[in-house]
């Protein structure tokens, strides 16, 4: 716990992912390669600000999700349902927001990135006003890179990307 709460306290606008959690979703990525996946991140925000965060769950895109060389739509049944396990075994997890691969790809954020960031901080459900976006490059000589952004005034804001393999 002492370890956590180090890491909450991290300045603004990182992003803090251990390294299994890592390790779940660059697999989720590679496993759809060459086709785009994604899905959600739950964790805890690190700060008053909220533009911190400790990412400790991701969930992928689900069984029945569509993946295409340049999208996917996720099996929302099925990611609803795998949320409702998490909070069953951790209450305090929040919707931070989601995450999706670019294979052969880079780390830029797309303008159809920065538009689903700014649908989810207008969605009443989603209660994240400061979604995080996650982007996994995965390339074919099978190196990758991380970018997060967190959407702050209407537009993605770079944080930076920290992996932790004490949480």
């Amino acid at each position: 716990m002492r370890r956590l709460q180090r890491v909450l306290s991290r300045p603004a606008a990182s992003l803090t992912i251990p390294g299994t959690t890592l390790a779940t979703l660059l697999a989720d990525g590679w496993a759809s390669w060459p086709m785009e996946t994604g899905g959600l991140l739950l964790g805890h925000r690190a700060n008053h600000h909220g533009l911190g965060a400790v990412a400790v769950r991701v969930i992928g895109a689900g069984p029945e999700a569509r993946h295409e060389r340049y999208g996917f739509t996720p099996d929302a049944a099925w990611q609803a349902e795998q949320v409702a396990v998490a909070w069953t075994q951790d209450n305090a997890l929040e919707y931070l927001g989601d995450w999706h691969t670019h294979p052969a790809g880079t780390t830029r954020f797309s303008p159809l990135d920065h538009a689903t960031a700014r649908t989810i901080a207008a969605a009443p459900l989603a209660r994240q006003p400061n979604p995080i976006m996650v982007v996994a490059a995965l390339q074919a000589d099978l190196s990758s890179r991380i970018a997060a952004g967190v959407l702050v005034n209407g537009r993605l804001r770079d944080m930076a990307v920290m992996m932790d393999n004490d949480l």
